[in-house]
């Protein structure tokens, strides 16, 4: 069951009304559920801010994501100085496990829509703050994605570190997605006007 409301940047939490409901794997966008349950089974849940119940038609069924070999950060609007820019980048990016781990290997294959100069998408993955991606400067939408060897979990959070050398540069709308082929995306999570960044700061996010 996938959440539908139009604030996507707040979590979710999830109510059953039914018998034998066992959650099987969850993020702040859906949940994976089964039940032996007689009858209807009801779904709600909940926005954590506010606590409101919202039911009915504002969540929908979908298939847990499977064979997943891709991962993306897709990013529509990035700001410098408060202020809309045609480009985005970023010091790191990481994905995690459930133990807190980075799931990303030697093996993976890091590609973005476009790159400025010598700063491709590599620089994101390198561990090293004082470098960076940064896309090109076309104002269209920009991605930078990972591919693994083999197919992997759904991820538990990923990461993300803003540049490091004063430039007040910052995305504040972007989509985490992933996919089994590198075409077909499904979004995981949502941000939309997040402005929440100051230099150099990293931020975790659950899913």
């Amino acid at each position: 069951v996938e959440a539908l409301n139009s604030n996507d940047t707040v979590a979710y939490d999830w109510q059953f009304v039914g018998t034998n409901v066992s959650v099987v794997e969850k993020t702040n966008r859906y949940v994976i559920f089964k039940s032996t349950s007689s009858g209807d089974l009801k779904v709600n849940y909940i926005l954590s801010e506010s606590g409101n119940i919202i039911t009915g038609t504002d969540f929908k069924v979908i298939e847990k994501p499977t064979n997943l070999k891709y991962i993306r950060l897709y990013i529509t609007k990035a700001y410098r100085n408060g202020n809309a820019v045609g480009y985005c980048n970023m010091s790191e990016f990481d994905v995690l496990d459930s133990n807190g781990n980075s799931i990303l290997t030697d093996s993976c294959v890091y590609t973005a829509d476009s790159k400025y100069g010598s700063d491709g998408p590599a620089n994101a993955f390198d561990k090293n703050t004082r470098t960076i991606w940064h896309s090109a400067d076309n104002g269209n939408a920009h991605w930078i994605q990972i591919e693994f060897a083999s197919i992997i979990d759904l991820p538990s959070s990923y990461v993300i570190t803003r540049r490091t050398d004063g430039w007040n540069d910052y995305i504040v709308d972007w989509e985490l997605q992933v996919s089994t082929d590198g075409s077909t995306w499904l979004t995981l999570d949502k941000h939309t006007n997040d402005t929440n960044w100051s230099d150099g700061y990293s931020r975790t996010f659950n899913l």
